[in-house]
């Protein structure tokens, strides 16, 4: 069985995904299923959290 795990960023602009990697990949396998798995970042990318912030 192949699996295959794309990470696919968020377009601001038009306020979807790029799903084209995932189109052009199965175009031509037969597909048992599909996950999708949405993660939010609660915190700025560049924030240390304050015990980790030694300096």
């Amino acid at each position: 069985m192949l699996i295959r795990v794309f990470t696919l960023a968020f377009e601001p602009v038009t306020g979807r995904f790029n799903y084209d990697p995932v189109h052009d990949f199965i175009a031509d396998k037969e597909m048992a299923s599909i996950r999708d798995h949405f993660f939010l970042r609660l915190f700025p990318k560049n924030f240390v959290p304050r015990r980790l912030n030694r300096q």
